[in-house]
């Protein structure tokens, strides 16, 4: 990209985007991509190692099946993999789209509003980057199987595809068919824009975001934030959580029979850094470590999170605090023997439709038994249930 015409360039795009990153705070992210990673989680990436894979396992109210979701990402050689900073980028593209209202699946664009937008620096080695992170676009492909939310059916389908179809670099005294002078454009997958269009998206604050520091951090503000949707406590498999959704690579370590395992502690020195910065900025409540991780009775370590109430929040709960009542399925649970707090953990960590039918058969079979309470060892122990969508 020739520096010295975006120079010239520039004067212009300033008068039309100055307070673009001042004004736009309400930004898009969809939930397919808030879901998975689709790219390493820092700056590099090992140039021999073409293609990383993730996956999870989760109950699909659709069919009410728990099934496997596997996302493989594959690269190009010249390009390789997409990092931390491709992902962000991508993002970018896709505001720029929500900017033109999601009209067509072809957006122009010029650097520097793109640039705008992320809140990088305007210079010439961030417009390399631009350029250089939309070649690299070019060349994934991603296979999601059971893992890409169809908006129109509503399932986990299968589906490959690429992100972007179609890229044409502005180059001065060069005119182009698809985009005015002085800008370049791109053009998304069919698929893709079609669940823009139909709203397979969430508002992000992207004010919140360009705020963040590191790759890990703003991984786990999107994921948490789509999450935290319709609950404000989550808890998740620690290693699971840390590997599948915020996409960090697996540390290994020997244990004391010589045997590879997951370095567990080294997850959560990696994690604690990005969880501290959104406790700092009050998105999340702050917790001791003890707090944060803990083991269950089989060993299995988990991690959890609890949304930090708005102060309209707060003051709306001090209100209602001595009436608090307890929600339908939250009563059913409580009179079949589960402590209070033991019900709302399941709640947020379970579809509630999921839990009807876990209370439906177990009702079954306290009739048959003569019983009205659960037994001791079904209060202790959960059934095996996959993270939800």
């Amino acid at each position: 990209m020739d520096s010295e015409a975006n120079s010239k360039k520039e004067p212009a795009q300033q008068l039309l985007f100055a307070d673009l990153v001042s004004n736009y705070q309400e930004g898009r992210d969809e939930l397919n991509l808030a879901e998975f990673p689709i790219s390493a989680i820092g700056n590099r990436f090992d140039p021999s190692v073409k293609t990383i894979l993730f996956q999870d396992i989760a109950f699909d109210k659709a069919s009410g099946e728990t099934i496997t979701r596997k996302l493989t990402i594959t690269a190009s050689d010249q390009y390789g993999l997409p990092t931390a900073p491709d992902d962000e980028i991508l993002l970018g593209l896709l505001q720029l789209s929500r900017i033109q209202n999601f009209e067509t699946p072809t957006v122009t664009f010029t650097p520097y509003q793109l640039l705008r937008i992320l809140g990088w620096s305007i210079n010439t080695n961030n417009y390399r980057r631009l350029k250089e992170s939309i070649n690299r676009w070019m060349g994934v492909t991603l296979y999601y199987e059971n893992a890409w939310r169809d908006k129109g059916t509503g399932q986990w389908i299968d589906a490959s595809f690429h992100f972007l179809e179609q890229v044409e670099f502005y180059k001065p005294g060069q005119e182009s068919a698809l985009a005015p002078d002085g800008c370049s454009v791109f053009k998304w997958n069919d698929l893709v824009f079609r669940n823009f269009r139909e709203g397979n998206l969430k508002v992000l604050d992207f004010h919140v975001y360009r705020t963040l520091e590191g790759g890990i951090t703003k991984r786990l503000f999107r994921f948490l934030d789509k999450r935290f949707y319709k609950r404000n406590s989550l808890s998740f498999d620690l290693e699971a959580f840390a590997c599948e959704k915020i996409g960090l690579t697996r540390p290994i370590k020997m244990n004391p029979s010589g045997r590879p395992t997951t370095d567990i502690g080294q997850i959560k020195r990696r994690l604690l850094k990005a969880i501290q910065e959104l406790e700092s900025i009050r998105y999340i409540k702050s917790l001791s470590p003890s707090e944060r991780f803990t083991k269950d009775s089989v060993g299995t370590w988990e991690v959890h999170f609890e949304r930090q109430p708005s102060s309209e929040e707060q003051e709306q709960t001090t209100l209602d605090i001595e009436v608090e009542e307890l929600s339908p399925l939250e009563g059913r649970l409580v009179g079949h023997g589960v402590s209070r707090s033991q019900a709302r953990k399941l709640i947020s960590e379970y579809d509630g439709p999921r839990i009807e039918v876990q209370l439906e058969a177990l009702g079954k079979s306290n009739n048959r038994l003569g019983q009205e309470r659960f037994p001791g060892p079904a209060c202790r122990t959960r059934p095996v249930l996959g993270n939800e969508n």
